[in-house]
């Protein structure tokens, strides 16, 4: 486009262009505006930015690196530092919201000061980021993570689940019942009697949360998909051990095409 942009580390610039695809779902005008904000050179001092615009700092820089989020001064430094970069990631934050069609709401309970919002896409480290994970989240592959920060079970469920990408022993059978009810499995080893178990069914007088994500498939056109929050989910029975089949009932009902998505799995 004949546009002129100062010299940059090429090594640099070309490994945060292939993280670009890392930033498609973003679709809630919130976390857009912050992100937009925080690779501009125009923005605040990232160095003393506020203590929940950091949150959503650690939360970007776990899209553009593999890095520990905790290292986002140096992570987002470097974004800002190439004009060509922060241009291209304004552009697709830009047009990300725009074509969202979901409404996204706080977290209920002791969650609503959150950053993350029900119906809104993440990636798995940006939401475990977002409930306070104390670990590096860009590390962590299991299907459940407990955030003692904010003392909340996190939930991540593949629905199509595939003998290729799942093993025997973690094809758990998770699936909606209607719109605000859902079957889910917990881990293999989990006992009801096991302070895991008896922290899912006694979370409400604990008050301790649990938030549920979806995503329809692990992959999409060779991309890894990101989770849809669902929300906070509350505890209203279960049956068995090693796995427990729990049944949660969602404080919001689910997107319609994720109900439909989750819906058809059950068959």
């Amino acid at each position: 486009m004949g546009l002129a942009f100062p010299a940059a580390d090429a090594k640099a610039r070309d490994r945060l262009l292939k993280r670009m695809k890392s930033l498609i779902h973003v679709n809630d005008s919130e976390r857009a505006e912050v992100y937009r904000n925080l690779v501009s050179k125009a923005g605040p001092a990232i160095e003393s930015l506020s203590a929940f615009e950091t949150v959503f700092a650690k939360m970007l820089a776990s899209n553009l690196s593999d890095s520990n989020p905790n290292d986002f001064i140096e992570i987002l430094t470097e974004v800002r530092k190439d004009a060509e970069v922060s241009s291209e990631i304004i552009e697709i934050l830009a047009i990300s919201e725009d074509k969202s069609r979901r409404l996204a709401l706080p977290l209920s309970s002791d969650l609503a000061g959150s950053p993350l919002r029900s119906h809104a896409s993440y990636t798995r480290s940006e939401a475990l980021v977002g409930l306070g994970y104390a670990s590096n989240p860009t590390s962590h592959v299991a299907g459940v993570a407990w955030c003692e920060s904010t003392k909340t079970d996190a939930l991540f469920v593949t629905l199509n689940k595939t003998d290729r990408a799942f093993s025997p022993t973690t094809m758990y059978r998770d699936y909606a019942l209607n719109e605000k009810m859902f079957h889910w499995e917990s881990q293999n080893s989990t006992r009801a009697s096991s302070s895991t178990g008896q922290r899912y069914i006694h979370h409400a007088d604990n008050h301790s949360n649990i938030v549920l994500f979806t995503r329809s498939t692990r992959a999409d056109n060779g991309i890894t998909s990101t989770y849809t929050c669902l929300g906070n989910v509350s505890y209203v029975n279960h049956v068995g051990e090693r796995p427990m089949s729990i049944t949660w009932e969602l404080a919001r009902p689910m997107p319609q095409q994720v109900y439909l998505e989750a819906s058809t799995v059950a068959h």
